[in-house]
């Protein structure tokens, strides 16, 4: 036989099927083996941080569906996407589970964990409306009997606030120690003190020390949509706090009984300011205008109270 010819045949014999290769032996195309499963990045993070889900999908041709169920509820649809990393910011406090699925429901990945904590320490945090402390405020050593809270210094005259995490009232005694350790941002008019929230209006008992810290006046004054209502009440009991060149803390209280307000320095109730139309419940809180100041030795105390209830009688028997 010519080459020619023999050449022909064995063109014929590699092209006689799609799959049939020389010899008639069989190819065929490797058998998929899908598979789908999840890794989650952090275990355990605080309200407002981020986290990540991570599928690794194999042999999958379709979307994955994330889910995500809370404190043992039932998983809700949180992301249908093509990608295998998706990101989650958590805005809640809660034990939560988390899978991933195609979109066909063929495959379903195991099971991962994560546990979101409570934004804040142990007395500052979220209000109950929601607002959290600013930027400028460090909540890190908020936390056992030693705690402190502290208003940082920046380079800038800023409004800061922290509020007592979850409590609203139109009744309370509100307390704390005050060192105020510099002025921020070389502000004329520097303020440190205490506050409650009713609605949009603010309510602020400051120390108005000036920025020699020599002692002043003491401030009560509200704010609102329109502005501030300055010069709000002046009173002249404001103490130093500096001894030379020491630092030198000084304590202040809020007495909020409904409409009324009795404000106390020094375990002293210096003062009674009627606030008309206020009936809400207040939120309550610190508060600086350019100034870096660290609490301490603070509390809440609600109407009842051993600590609420004596205060109260002390600026009664005062002020009526």
């Amino acid at each position: 036989m010519k080459l020619r010819n023999w050449i022909v045949l064995l063109l014929a014999c590699c092209t006689a099927a799609t799959f049939v290769g020389c010899g008639n032996e069989s190819q065929t195309p490797p058998a998929k083996n899908p598979s789908l499963s999840l890794a989650v990045q952090v275990e355990t993070l605080t309200e407002g941080e981020s986290n990540a889900f991570v599928a690794t999908a194999v042999d999958v041709d379709t979307k994955l569906v994330y889910e995500i169920a809370k404190d043992g509820g039932e998983y809700k649809v949180y992301k249908t996407s093509a990608a295998t990393t998706v990101a989650y910011r958590s805005t809640e406090a809660g034990s939560f589970s988390v899978r991933v699925k195609t979109e066909d429901g063929a495959l379903v990945s195991n099971v991962c964990s994560f546990t979101v904590v409570e934004y804040g320490g142990d007395t500052f945090g979220k209000s109950v409306n929601g607002e959290s402390p600013t930027a400028n405020v460090d909540l890190s050593a908020d936390r056992g009997e030693n705690a402190t809270l502290e208003h940082k210094a920046v380079n800038a005259v800023t409004e800061e606030y922290a509020f007592v995490k979850g409590f609203s009232a139109d009744s309370f005694y509100f307390t704390t120690d005050v060192d105020i350790v510099t002025n921020n941002g070389g502000d004329a008019h520097p303020k440190t003190g205490i506050f409650c929230k009713a609605g949009t209006t603010f309510y602020y008992f400051a120390f108005d020390v000036k920025p020699h810290m020599t002692g002043d006046e003491v401030v009560f004054v509200n704010s609102t949509a329109s502005g501030w209502g300055w010069p709000g009440t002046v009173f002249h009991e404001a103490p130093s706090f500096r001894n030379g060149a020491t630092r030198v803390k000084n304590t202040m209280g809020m007495l909020r009984k409904k409409g009324t307000f009795y404000l106390f320095i020094n375990a002293e109730c210096i003062g009674k300011v009627e606030a008309r139309g206020l009936i809400a419940a207040s939120t309550v809180g610190t508060f600086t205008m350019g100034q870096n100041a660290i609490y301490s030795d603070y509390a809440c105390h609600a109407e009842g109270s051993e600590a609420y209830t004596a205060a109260l009688k002390k600026a009664e028997e005062v002020w009526g």
